[in-house]
């Protein structure tokens, strides 16, 4: 991600000291007339089947070109699988 700032010594988030990070912060904050994000109190997507069945749908619609060069038989699984109305698999450790 490349940041752009008054002050000179840093041009990506990765060479960026904590404290041009911080002034960063504060400055983009002056900007904001309200919070790029809200969080609300909910059980989430993992309790609710119809938000997270939305959720895989608006997933794979939004990176579908990314998966169809990468991973085509996942997408073709997915599909499959929301189509079918089958919960989403566990998550599984790439690392």
């Amino acid at each position: 991600m490349t940041v752009t700032s008054p002050s000179p010594g840093f041009t990506t988030m990765e060479d960026a000291t904590p404290e041009q990070l911080a002034v960063v912060v504060a400055e983009a904050r002056r900007h904001l007339e309200e919070p790029l994000v809200r969080y609300h109190e909910t059980d989430g997507l993992s309790k609710n089947r119809r938000a997270g069945h939305i959720a895989r749908r608006l997933l794979l619609a939004t990176y579908e070109r990314e998966l169809m060069n990468d991973d085509p038989d996942f997408l073709a699984r997915e599909r499959v699988a929301i189509e079918a109305g089958r919960p989403c698999p566990p998550a599984t450790s790439t690392a």
